[in-house]
């Protein structure tokens, strides 16, 4: 991974933060007698954990730290909520696959764009700050990052329900670097139809029958790696239908760093709903497979493997049998604390 050790004055990062970033590296490893996090919990090997904070240091943790989540191509934005009494912040990183705590560089103020990250792989971070009189503060708590991919998949696609007599409006997420989109449709099987290429993020689909629901999926096409993996579906249907089907689930959510190799789910109910279909994913595109269905709005994965991320989403099903859209996914991962 390469991390470039410019400061980037008059670049923002518009599509995620109003404001400048900087791109960083150490110009030097960072001393390991005094880097990686430290909490309660059995961390993964490699930097020593002993000293943490300065004992005499007025800093407080970094609070409001975030990582980005596939919004850019092979970069994760960092971010958090600026101490006046931190002259610098040193940021760590563990990678998924190495298993080691790592030392990223440092920054004089928040935010922090991290390039060359790899696809397909999560990263977690943690940042201290460092006061003018060389101390150290201690430790933010740890967040779960990646970069997008060039070919994923469009994310939040939405068929309107009932809104027009004869055509459904399908809208999507634009995916960075995409040159375009191909819609599919289904009219009942499980069989999906390519419909139409498209160059925006939002269709209106004229349909035949106006009285029955319709499953759409979405791909992206990229220059470079041709098309994507399709879309979650969405259904849609004319105000002239008569069969609707349970929305999306809302507030759903997966814990971060929570559990002792478990991952915990939770979301609200959703009207005339019997029941909820739980889907599991390695990776933020997929594939998802099924994981469980449930009669509550809660659910926890156990026997995760620690440092590792998971994504998953939850649909809604009636009484009939009849399954909504699913949510948008939420990435999860556990921690392996100490017995």
């Amino acid at each position: 991974m390469r991390i470039q050790c410019t400061v980037l004055l008059a670049i923002c990062f518009c599509a995620v933060l109003a404001g400048c970033t900087k791109q960083i590296t150490p110009s030097k490893p960072l001393d390991a007698a005094s880097s990686a996090p430290q909490a309660e919990i059995q961390e993964p090997p490699g930097i020593p954990f002993g000293q943490t904070a300065h004992p005499d240091s007025p800093l407080a943790a970094p609070a409001g730290v975030t990582a980005s989540q596939g919004i850019a191509v092979g970069e994760i934005l960092i971010n958090w909520d600026e101490d006046p009494d931190a002259e610098k912040y040193v940021i760590y990183m563990l990678n998924e696959k190495s298993n080691t705590w790592q030392g990223v560089g440092q920054v004089n103020r928040p935010p922090a764009i991290i390039s060359d990250i790899r696809t397909g792989e999560e990263y977690f971070y943690a940042l201290a700050g460092v006061g003018r009189d060389g101390r150290q503060g201690p430790w933010s708590t740890v967040v779960m990052g990646w970069a997008a991919s060039e070919n994923q998949p469009p994310a939040n696609v939405r068929a309107s329900r009932g809104t027009n007599q004869e055509t459904i409006l399908l809208t999507w997420d634009s995916v960075p670097g995409a040159m375009g989109y191909k819609i599919y449709m289904s009219s009942g099987s499980d069989r999906y139809d390519y419909l139409r290429d498209w160059q925006g993020t939002s269709v209106r689909i004229p349909v035949t029958d106006q009285k029955k629901p319709y499953r759409f999926k979405v791909s992206s096409i990229s220059a470079n790696k041709g098309e994507s993996v399709l879309s979650d579906f969405s259904v849609g249907w004319t105000a002239a239908s008569s069969e609707p089907c349970p929305d999306a689930p809302t507030g759903f959510s997966a814990s971060d760093g929570a559990g002792n190799g478990e991952i915990f789910l939770k979301w609200d109910k959703v009207e005339k709903a019997t029941r909820y279909e739980i889907h599991r994913s390695p990776s933020s595109v997929g594939p998802f497979e099924p994981l469980a269905m449930v009669t509550t709005t809660t659910y926890t994965d156990r026997g995760v493997t620690p440092w590792t991320g998971f994504w998953y989403k939850v649909a809604a099903v009636d009484p009939a049998g009849m399954e909504g859209d699913f949510c948008n996914h939420d990435g999860g991962w556990s921690r392996q604390y100490k017995n």
